[in-house]
């Protein structure tokens, strides 16, 4: 069964829900051998105000190159995505991608990307979810940053609460 996962910045006063469905959603796309390729999508949620940002949404990019340790994906397809998502009372908030390892790290490149999409960001929010799903088992091999556009940081996850109440 899968469950919510819920994660937050040591010093923050908001938190980060990864809803079941999107939970279970990123399980799809683990690189289970040698000759899976890496995927690569978008987060959103519906409200980015509250105490709690709640992932309800997940997409797949269709990727420009994949291979077994790279993905690149085309911007233009993204911001378009974004654009009608948004149509649709959704914020983007994100970008998850895979790695064929248990427990997965940004490379230079996955730094560089966070990156330039949080600064692209700034003025809408104050820092992209960057997440990234390895093949390990589930909690543990989804690993969540914040990039605010100076810097990187690694979320810890946390117990999760009762569900938030949904606001109108």
């Amino acid at each position: 069964m899968t469950t919510a996962l819920t994660y937050r910045l040591p010093d923050a006063c908001w938190r980060l829900e990864i809803s079941a469905q999107v939970v279970a959603e990123l399980r799809r796309h683990v690189q289970t051998s040698r000759a899976s390729h890496e995927s690569v999508g978008q987060l959103y949620a519906r409200d980015v105000t509250g105490e709690c940002v709640r992932l309800e949404c997940s997409t797949l990019l269709k990727p420009r190159l994949a291979s077994w340790a790279r993905v690149t994906f085309d911007t233009s397809q993204a911001n378009q995505e974004r654009a009608r998502l948004f149509k649709e009372g959704w914020h983007c908030v994100g970008i998850w991608h895979t790695h064929p390892e248990p427990m997965p790290s940004p490379s230079p490149d996955d730094r560089q990307l966070a990156r330039e999409h949080a600064l692209a960001a700034r003025g809408y929010l104050d820092g992209l979810v960057f997440a990234i799903l390895g093949n390990g088992p589930l909690p543990q091999s989804l690993r969540v940053w914040i990039d605010d556009g100076t810097e990187l940081r690694m979320t810890k996850q946390i117990a999760n609460s009762p569900k938030p109440s949904r606001q109108a």
